[in-house]
């Protein structure tokens, strides 16, 4: 038997772990190589750290408890995989980075290890609904989508100009995964276009403009 310290990159740092006993003539864990982590809004595994050692079938029994970073309950009693890997399938409803931890105990001799790693989710983007044009002067000024399925209307910032004025305005649901801008009040007549500009609460940006016409036109 002989003892070894795994090094193991993750994100540009790097995790140590205790030194694990190894039988020399068992050949070692392949490397594991996880998938970029999911964007928000969307489910995908949420990889942590690989175990040396922790691949080898009956030699050791291993669960882990992770602690998403992001205040949803933990997932619990969570097996490793057949690389040693530990992590599990979760989604962020915002982008952002979060720090992830996972105490993996080995049920066999009740050895317990915290691993840590910095997660980041990335943003989704914004794009523009179908062309609106605005008519008579009616409060709907733009329609617009969020790649984030999880998105809602509290979590845009809007600003709408016409006819050299800034206008209340605020976000609304518009179908089932998309959103609207409506304003608070309608605009004068004699304004021509209504340039709106659209921020999500993780800084992605979007402008619309829209042509406005009289009810006559």
């Amino acid at each position: 038997m002989r003892r070894v310290v795994a090094l193991i990159p993750l994100l540009g740092a790097s995790l140590f772990l205790p030194a694990v006993a190894v039988d020399a003539q068992v050949a070692p864990c392949a490397l594991y190589t996880p998938a970029l982590p999911p964007a928000e809004g969307v489910a995908g595994l949420i990889f942590v750290a690989q175990i040396p050692g922790a691949c080898r079938g009956e030699e050791r029994q291993d669960r882990a408890t992770i602690d998403w970073g992001d205040g949803t309950p933990p997932g619990v009693d969570l097996p490793l995989d057949a690389n040693g890997a530990v992590g599990g399938r979760h989604v962020y409803r915002r982008a952002g980075q979060y720090a992830v931890s996972a105490s993996v105990t080995d049920l066999r001799t009740g050895a317990q290890q915290v691993l840590r790693r910095g997660m980041p989710i990335r943003n989704q983007p914004l794009t523009a609904g179908p062309r609106l044009v605005v008519r008579g002067g009616r409060p709907r000024v733009a329609r617009f989508r969020d790649g984030n399925p999880l998105a809602e209307p509290r979590d845009f910032r809007v600003r709408v100009r016409a006819g050299g004025r800034t206008h209340a305005a605020r976000v609304v649901r518009d179908g089932a995964r998309g959103f609207a801008v409506i304003l608070a009040r309608r605009l004068p007549t004699r304004v021509s276009r209504a340039a709106v500009r659209i921020t999500d609460d993780r800084g992605a940006k979007l402008s619309i403009t829209s042509p406005v016409r009289s009810s006559r036109s």
